[in-house]
């Protein structure tokens, strides 16, 4: 099919997902959302319970991913800001956009209570506990293998973490 004016495609999907707000693509978002929870998650437990020896010991054998890690692993404080920055938005567009499915396939009384308690446990689940057991266990090699990743959003949050760095030490000063 050829069509002359583009205009017309966006009016379809505009029209066939009007109204549908929990379509395909509501549930593919919610999933990379969880996906995003997880790493977050995962890149805390991680970096907070790397040994650093070992971390120091891969830079000096050129692993792959070593030079970044071992980075974030002495910036942990912006590490930190940047990865709770990442998980809070994430859970939070999760735990929204449940709702809106919910209302949509159920109503609006008992649409966000099934939302709450739905995005609560998969978010417990696979948001939090299993990533941390594993980032836990695996600590090294996660580090090794997301490191590049991490760099980047620690990168797009810098802003936010700048703040938030400036409003601790802040703190520190009163206490």
């Amino acid at each position: 099919v050829i069509v002359e004016d583009p205009s017309v495609l966006s009016f379809s999907f505009v029209t066939l997902t009007k109204g549908y707000s929990s379509s395909v693509f509501s549930y593919i978002l919610f999933f990379i959302l969880l996906v995003l929870s997880a790493f977050f998650s995962s890149s805390e437990t991680a970096f907070s319970s790397i040994n650093v020896i070992r971390l120091k010991n891969a830079y000096d054998e050129g692993k792959i991913g070593a030079k970044k890690a071992l980075y974030i692993a002495e910036n942990f404080d912006k590490t930190l800001s940047a990865i709770l920055i990442g998980n809070n938005i994430v859970n939070i567009g999760m735990a929204s956009l449940a709702t809106v499915i919910a209302i949509d396939l159920i109503n609006n009384i008992q649409g966000p209570i099934f939302a709450t308690l739905t995005a609560t446990i998969l978010i417990l689940l696979f948001g939090e506990i299993l990533p941390k057991s594993f980032a836990k266990e695996n600590s090294l090699s996660f580090c090794l293998k997301f490191s590049w990743l991490l760099i980047i959003i620690m990168h797009i949050f810098s802003p936010f973490t700048f703040l938030v760095m400036k409003l601790k030490e802040l703190l520190v000063k009163f206490f």
